[in-house]
């Protein structure tokens, strides 16, 4: 990169993070460094957290549904891709050991020499990294705080949920309809299931062909009303919240749910190898803080205070 072209670089960077966000209307983009990822801020409000009992495919962990009230934030405009995470392991030197975890048909199966770099397919540095555990997600995010000095995190449940419905209450952000799925997330479609390792585990499939197998680019697909990508599919994304079975005594508020089973935390949006049931809105997973799987992933959220 040349002098004048590195300074136009840097001078972009400071200009759309030099307005407060607090202050910024709804759908905002930003960049808090270059090495950052792109963010969005969600405008603050209300909604129906959970899915009614009449939803398909619903789980009880999905209620009882209450209303809650949201304050302004930003998230990520799309997951957390391998170029970032690979940015922030060069800097840091954070220790990556081997070992993720997979699927073949229905078995669980752990491969002691997997990783970010190699979670058992091919990748481009576009796609989401995959392969990171909780904790791995907590030291990315403390270090986008450290280099900008702004408060990175991962989104709590609550944010999670409204930012992916972006003032829907339907099964899906885009509607009921289990077929315009395919132009919005990357899940198993007939692309997948043809694949040799994922055949015996998928019985219910998106009705289409995608032609990815595994991740795809981040932002291949449509977005949702608050214009973020990949909110449902690609990879499941950790939030901060502790494991609660139910929503009895749930915040009514979209802070962090800090009590409950902190040896697990919610995993929300399901993945590339899960069908319809798995990749809706509402839908709920649980995972222990140091397990890495390789459709598994995060993208960070950003606190929004008066001039920030």
């Amino acid at each position: 990169m040349g002098l004048i072209s590195g300074l136009l670089a840097v001078l972009v960077t400071m200009a759309i993070s030099a307005p407060a966000l607090s202050q910024s209307p709804p759908g905002t983009s930003f960049r808090d460094c270059e090495a950052c990822p792109e963010m969005v801020v969600i405008p603050s409000g209300s909604f129906i957290m959970g899915s009614p009992e009449a939803e398909p495919d619903r789980w009880p962990d999905e209620g009882p549904q209450r209303e809650v009230m949201v304050g302004p934030f930003a998230i990520g405009r799309f997951e957390v891709t391998r170029a970032e995470f690979g940015a922030f392991v060069s800097a840091t030197g954070h220790p990556i050991s081997n070992g993720c975890r997979y699927w073949i048909g229905l078995d669980k199966r752990s491969d002691p020499s997997a990783n970010w770099l190699f979670p058992r397919f091919a990748q481009a540095d576009s796609e989401p990294v995959t392969c990171v555990s909780w904790i791995d997600a907590q030291a990315y995010a403390q270090w986008l705080s450290d280099i900008t000095a702004h408060e990175y995190r991962l989104p709590s449940e609550a944010e999670w949920e409204y930012a992916a419905r972006a003032g829907t209450n339907t099964t899906w952000f885009w509607g009921s309809n289990v077929a315009a799925g395919c132009d919005y997330a990357n899940a198993s479609d007939y692309s997948a299931a043809a694949d040799v390792e994922l055949s015996g585990r998928l019985i219910n499939v998106w009705p289409c062909h995608d032609g990815h197998v595994h991740t795809s680019a981040v932002g291949s697909y449509l977005p949702n009303g608050f214009g973020v990508f990949d909110m449902l599919g690609n990879v499941w994304e950790w939030t901060q919240d502790c494991w609660n079975p139910t929503y009895h005594g749930a915040p009514t508020a979209s802070n962090v749910w800090e009590s409950g089973d902190c040896r697990r935390r919610v995993t929300r949006g399901g993945s590339w190898i899960d069908g319809p049931e798995f990749v809706r809105s509402a839908n709920r997973g649980k995972v222990l803080i140091n397990l890495r799987y390789n459709d598994f992933g995060f993208r960070v959220a950003r606190s929004v205070f008066v001039g920030s």
